[in-house]
């Protein structure tokens, strides 16, 4: 098998011994097993897996079954399509969450999908069988889920991914589509912060971080001065900290890589952090692991928030409330867009063309306005 190199074209090495037993090598160097038969007439290929997970003893011992399958008078690939298709849909998308989200996905997206199938879909649809899921099924768990809209719809698009793969790896599936389920409108929640709230907000953190937990609320205030994602900031290392060219570079956030424009408020409380950093410390925010980090943020921040009596404001509002000191600060929607890192399909066009030199100034006006307000300036 090792000396089956790859070459421009996929082409085939058939077996001397079974007949239409044969190795397929792919221009990738991917090496796979098959066996071609004839049943009632018709040219059949039954895959038998992949080498070196499959030796070539296996295979063609699983060559060797099929063709007395076939003698018997039983169509092998028909067979596999039939027992595939009596997996229950929990059994599938443990296998559609091993094969496909874990292995190509980012591990917070993969823990996520997780979340929504044995939370919500896997209770309501579990039992159902892979070959007999219907889009009425899908449909009624939509609508029961109709008072979380966002989770009711995040469930349709997951279950219509996993469709989709389960089509493309043989399974028989009788929804091709999820697109005849209506979604329900989302409402993006847009936070403001007024001067006086930022005030509150301001005192809560001074109190936060002298209570002995200031470092959680430096991660905080940065997250309300730059307008990261939480997960960047959890994720950010040392070396991607430049503060020769007041820049974060993020190789890979939700968006892709990234360059964070930074402001001297965010830059002082980095240099804050950075003094006390420890020997061989990488990472800006050191808890352990990410779940510590997250864990710390999360119950400063709920300390925060009652004590400010913002008790209705989440940490992913930080960036909102970024945003609109940004607008505040007179800075176009682009420019904050870009500083944001989003990638909204309606001025993607307009994005290409702002400049860094721009990003920049509206990441300075930022910060400097969100500074201003959390020290209750007018």
């Amino acid at each position: 098998m090792n000396a089956a190199k790859p070459e421009a074209k996929v082409y085939s090495l058939f077996d001397e011994a079974v007949p239409g037993f044969h190795v397929r090598i792919k221009p990738s160097g991917v090496k796979g097993f098959f066996v071609k038969l004839t049943v009632d007439g018709r040219q059949r290929m039954l895959g038998l897996g992949g080498w070196p997970s499959v030796t070539v003893e296996e295979a063609r011992k699983l060559a060797l079954e099929a063709r007395g399958k076939v003698s018997k008078g039983t169509d092998p690939v028909e067979e596999r399509k039939r027992r595939r298709s009596d997996l229950t849909l929990t059994a599938f998308l443990d296998t559609f969450l091993e094969r496909h989200v874990e292995a190509k996905l980012k591990p917070r997206t993969a823990g996520h999908y997780s979340y929504l199938v044995s939370t919500y879909i896997a209770p309501e649809l579990g039992r159902v069988r892979l070959g007999a899921l219907l889009v009425s099924d899908i449909a009624k768990l939509h609508h029961k889920l109709a008072d979380t809209p966002r989770v009711a719809n995040q469930c349709v698009r997951l279950l219509g991914k996993a469709l989709e793969r389960a089509a493309a790896w043989g399974y028989e599936v009788k929804v091709a589509s999820v697109r005849a389920v209506e979604l329900f409108p989302e409402v993006e929640r847009i936070f403001r912060l007024e001067a006086a709230d930022a005030v509150k907000l301001a005192e809560a953190m001074d109190a936060e971080a002298e209570s002995g937990n200031r470092h959680a609320v430096l991660a905080l205030r940065l997250l309300l001065i730059t307008g990261m994602r939480r997960g960047e900031l959890v994720g950010l290392q040392w070396d991607q900290v430049n503060f020769r060219h007041s820049a974060l570079n993020l190789p890979d956030s939700k968006t892709g890589a990234k360059a964070v424009p930074l402001s001297k408020p965010a830059l002082a409380i980095l240099r804050s952090l950075q003094q006390e950093r420890r020997l061989g410390q990488k990472k800006v925010l050191d808890w352990g692991t990410e779940d510590g980090a997250v864990t710390a943020m999360v119950r400063a921040w709920h300390r925060i928030r009652v004590a400010a009596s913002l008790p209705d404001m989440r940490i992913h509002d930080l960036r909102h409330a970024f945003a609109s000191a940004a607008l505040d600060a007179g800075e176009p929607l682009e420019a904050i867009a870009k500083l944001l890192g989003q990638s909204i399909i309606a001025t993607t066009q307009r994005y290409a063309h702002l400049g860094e030199g721009r990003a920049k100034q509206g990441a300075e006006a930022a910060g400097q306005a969100m500074d201003k307000l959390l020290r209750g300036a007018q």
